[in-house]
């Protein structure tokens, strides 16, 4: 529904009682959505990206690893900022961005995919995970923006997992 609504330019009330993949568009649903299509119009305009720089449900396949890939929810792949927003429609388990690594490989899929060979001539990343019906009532959105220490912690792990694929990496 995020995806359709965001492509479309409408509101995720219009499809209120209508069933999509299976499922019954809600007034929680709605409420959801919208708080997640505010929250990607936030970011694109605070990084100054175009509509052209966003990507719903975009799949990213690693160039390192056929194994290493994943469909991000929401990728921002401005010209001076890069942002990965994901959203968590579950209530069971509150997801954190801080070091999240989801988020962290979208991040680096998306860096690979938008940024390459100028791997470093991107802004500051931003980690976002918008989950609207956190059953504690947190933060609805949650916001990380990896310092470079972290970036590097991360990558060093990950190219120990790539080298060992399947369980082998301890």
């Amino acid at each position: 529904l995020g995806q359709r609504c965001y492509l479309l330019g409408c509101d995720p009330g219009e499809f209120l009682g209508e069933e999509i993949e299976g499922y019954e568009v809600t007034q929680e649903m709605v409420d959801s959505i919208r708080i997640y299509l505010e929250t990607i119009e936030s970011v694109r305009e605070e990084l100054g990206a175009t509509r052209e720089e966003c990507h719903c449900e975009l799949f990213m396949e690693s160039e390192l690893s056929s194994e290493f890939g994943g469909t991000a929810d929401f990728v921002i792949a401005a010209r001076d900022a890069v942002a990965i927003i994901d959203f968590k429609y579950g209530s069971g388990v509150n997801v954190q961005a801080e070091n999240n690594l989801q988020l962290l490989c979208y991040l680096y899929l998306a860096l690979e995919r938008f940024y390459f060979p100028h791997f470093g001539s991107w802004g500051q990343p931003v980690l976002v995970v918008v989950q609207p019906r956190t059953w504690n009532h947190e933060e609805k959105v949650k916001r990380w923006e990896p310092g470079l220490d972290e970036w590097k912690e991360f990558l060093e792990e990950l190219r120990e997992v790539i080298k060992h694929p399947r369980g082998q990496y301890v």
